[in-house]
């Protein structure tokens, strides 16, 4: 299957890719623009102010957050780094295991959201 490269998703539009082997590579999300990822892969995703990214049973790879929101939902996956290169971006964990992955760039106006994430001697942020 040919991956989807260099699509934009602006406001009031929304781009689902889900199935094994459904790749989307170079996508940019924009003001009111929703990516919603289930069962597949996305490289190299830039969410901008407003823009949103869900991401559900798949797998990530180099996000940058420019003032949008990351939404992690169960069984995502990451194998790149999420960097926040603008401000007031918005990364949120909706699932009590977290990915393993590390994160660049954030300061004072982003926010991590830990949803389902109970805090205990064992794990740490």
């Amino acid at each position: 299957m040919e991956p989807l490269a260099g699509t934009t998703v602006n406001g009031g539009g929304s781009l689902f890719v889900g199935g094994a082997g459904s790749t989307v590579i170079n996508t940019t999300i924009n003001w009111g623009g929703t990516l919603d990822i289930q069962q597949a892969t996305a490289t190299n995703t830039t969410i901008n102010a407003g823009g949103l990214e869900l991401v559900s049973s798949a797998t990530i790879n180099g996000t940058a957050i420019n003032g949008g929101t990351l939404q992690l939902q169960a069984g995502a996956l990451s194998t790149g780094n999420v960097d926040f290169i603008g401000s007031n971006g918005t990364l949120q964990f909706d699932d009590a295991v977290v990915p393993n992955f590390t994160i660049n760039g954030f300061d004072t106006s982003d926010r991590i959201l830990l949803g389902a994430i109970i805090m205990t001697a064992s794990n740490f942020v």
